[in-house]
């Protein structure tokens, strides 16, 4: 068997803390970003100029109760990204699996393709990681 690696990271979850001073429950639309902190020659870029090299992890709305909230997004519900195509072995598996019992080929979890794989999400970095 050919085995060729996909690039791929951990599920992370971002955790956000954030307060609503309106003194009642309001709706929030929460804007991920990420870029990285210095270019190619290892200078430090303004907060002006990154942003120009920034990315959108995740998009969503929230409804925010008064004063401090939690918030917990898991990279996988990113509005960013969509499930990955199976791999052609995992397909195969399933194939199996479905002839020998007589049921169905089940690839529901894969019938959206819109947007990036979730193992897309974060950019590729180095071995030593990436300040972003």
């Amino acid at each position: 068997d050919t085995y060729v690696p996909r690039l791929d990271h951990k599920d992370f979850s971002f955790n956000i803390d954030i307060t609503n001073e309106k003194g009642s429950e309001a709706l929030a639309t929460i804007r991920i970003f990420a870029w990285p902190h210095k270019d190619n020659n290892g200078m430090e870029f303004s907060f002006d100029d990154g942003r120009w090299n920034a990315i959108e992890l995740d998009k969503f709305w929230v409804k925010l109760a008064a004063g401090d909230n939690h918030i917990v997004r898991k990279s996988k519900d990113s509005a960013a990204t969509a499930p990955d195509v199976p791999s052609f072995k995992t397909l195969m598996d399933k194939t199996e699996a479905a002839l020998s019992s007589g049921g169905d080929l089940d690839l529901h979890e894969f019938e959206s393709a819109t947007g990036m794989p979730n193992r897309f999400l974060l950019p590729k970095g180095n071995s030593n990681g990436m300040e972003f």
